[in-house]
């Protein structure tokens, strides 16, 4: 089996120190943890279908909060001054690579990539 190779590693590597911790090192990693869940009422559980029940209850609760308020709607205002050049130039430069895209579905790297190829 590969852990009792990697403890024969161990053994074997006692007067190779680097050797030895790389070899404890792989052990630790092959061990499995198991996820804990905490309920409403502190208690832990590690059986996933009572940790499937915690979370779903979690987030249902999350959003069908009775006690949320109805947000106030705001009509949309005419812009007194369009932004200028510099502005865009630096909101795209200052927008984060490998984020999820928003409701339009242009992610950062698409926006770089059309403002190095075209003036904005």
């Amino acid at each position: 089996m590969k852990i009792e190779m990697e403890i024969r590693e161990i053994e074997e590597a006692k007067d190779d120190s680097n050797r030895m911790f790389r070899a404890v090192k792989n052990l630790q990693r092959m061990k499995t943890k198991t996820p804990l869940t905490i309920d409403r009422d502190g208690g832990v559980t590690t059986d996933p279908d009572k940790q499937t029940v915690i979370i779903s209850e979690f987030f249902k609760n999350m959003f069908t909060d009775q006690s949320a308020k109805e947000i106030e709607h705001i009509p949309p205002a005419e812009m007194r001054q369009p932004f200028t050049e510099t502005e865009i130039k630096s909101a795209v430069k200052s927008l984060k690579n490998n984020r999820s895209p928003g409701t339009d579905e242009i992610t950062a790297e698409q926006i770089g990539r059309a403002s190095c190829r075209e003036r904005v």
